[in-house]
């Protein structure tokens, strides 16, 4: 895993020096995630584009941790709104147990839908155990160890781990949603076409590319005014996983 952060740290920072060298008045930036060091890196390639009057405009998510802020326009949905969103669609099924499986290096994206997820359980009186908090890994005897710890409702932090994760257990003879619920974020093609299809939060991308266009010509045109934050609406798409 080194090595590949290692590559990935290298080949951006080129391509950083690469937009300078090209005097690119503007870059959409989204921050890294996935890898250890992904805030330094996408901290270390802010400052270096900004001190060369380089606009940034960040999407998805802003890369220093809440709540300290980073200074900077952002386009993005309300990534703890969703979280709670969909912990809602499983304590409205009266469920008292809700489970929550991310990456090992999860970014400030998946962070804040994790508060979500864990705010709506403690709102409804429901205190999580840090147990009901997973990190994804393949393993032979993942199903038998979930069951075994009573697992049921399960929320990935995005579709690309939903849809792993609901493969790898079906091979393990599980069914979904009759053993296992899954849901995640993103309403990705393969969620939409998947069997049994995924509940997911759909991001309104074209309204998102939109604005982060509009936002970056007002700040090409005025790089003093305050940062913009903008939240876009998103959607709970339900379907047979959770049903």
């Amino acid at each position: 895993m080194g090595s590949v952060d290692s590559v990935i740290q290298s080949s951006s920072l080129d391509i950083a020096e690469f937009y300078i060298q090209q005097k690119v008045e503007g870059v959409f930036l989204a921050p890294f995630e996935l890898m250890q060091n992904g805030r330094d890196l996408t901290r270390a390639i802010v400052e270096h584009l900004k001190a060369q009057n380089i606009q940034v405009v960040l999407i998805d998510s802003a890369y220093e941790l809440f709540p300290k802020s980073s200074g900077i326009d952002l386009v993005s949905i309300d990534n703890f709104r969703a979280g709670y969103t969909l912990s809602m669609h499983y304590l409205e099924k009266q469920e008292k147990r809700v489970d929550f499986i991310m990456p090992r290096f999860p970014g400030e994206t998946v962070k804040l839908r994790h508060r979500g997820f864990y705010s709506a359980l403690i709102y409804h009186g429901i205190q999580p155990s840090p147990e009901w908090s997973h990190v994804y890994e393949e393993s032979d005897n993942l199903g038998r160890r979930l069951k075994k710890n009573g697992v049921r409702n399960i929320i990935c932090s995005n579709d690309w781990i939903a849809l792993k994760l609901m493969k790898q257990l079906q091979h393990q003879g599980f069914q979904i949603p009759e053993d296992f619920r899954i849901a995640g974020f993103d309403n990705s093609m393969f969620a939409q076409t998947c069997t049994p299809g995924l509940t997911s939060i759909d991001q309104p991308c074209d309204i998102l590319a939109r604005t982060a266009v509009e936002i970056m010509i007002k700040r090409l045109s005025d790089p003093d005014s305050v940062p913009i934050q903008y939240y876009s609406d998103f959607t709970l798409y339900i379907r047979d996983s959770t049903s």
